[in-house]
């Protein structure tokens, strides 16, 4: 994994991110993209001196010249880490067989955003899965999976998040020395 070039693709606090990053000897990150110039997890990669693109992907042609961006920058692979954007049909062809997403959920079951939410008030089995990413949301491969016990038995929202965020970091850290 380290002598493939990546980016990690971000909107929140970048917690996982922190994770990668104390990986680096295992995960050359090449740069960190994000949906949302003001996350917390700008400022996480900015602080480890890992440059930092905030594109506007509203409209297709940013995310053709974020293509080419990341080639330019010899980005091999991608990795999604709690970003929050439908990544378009045409990008995805672009990056192939290349892009990975981290899921708060055992998949197939609640695809798409709020899956955590929704498991919790399912009352049904909780965990993370990492797969690859193609044109349907959160269809592609699994390579990886874990069923959170201690989540399922939270009594509240905030607390089966937490496991769940533990549970995210420790399978990206599995992850990477599984890839």
């Amino acid at each position: 994994m380290a002598n493939h070039r990546w980016a990690i693709f971000v909107s929140g606090t970048g917690s996982n991110l922190a994770s990668v990053m104390s990986l680096r000897f295992h995960l050359h990150v090449a740069c960190v993209v994000s949906s949302r110039s003001q996350a917390v997890a700008v400022n996480r990669a900015l602080r480890n001196s890992i440059p930092v693109l905030c594109p506007r992907l509203q409209e297709a042609s940013a995310w053709t010249e974020l293509s080419q961006t990341l080639k330019l920058r010899k980005v091999e692979r991608i990795l999604l880490l709690g970003f929050m954007k439908i990544v378009p049909e045409l990008f995805l062809k672009d990056w192939e067989g290349e892009i990975w997403n981290l899921h708060p959920s055992l998949l197939p079951r609640y695809k798409g955003a709020q899956a955590l939410e929704k498991s919790f008030e399912a009352k049904s089995a909780m965990g993370v899965s990492l797969h690859e990413v193609n044109r349907e949301m959160d269809e592609g491969k699994v390579h990886l999976q874990s069923r959170v016990i201690a989540a399922e038995k939270s009594e509240n929202l905030e607390t089966a998040r937490f496991w769940i965020h533990k549970e995210e970091q420790r399978l990206v850290r599995q992850w990477v020395g599984y890839k």
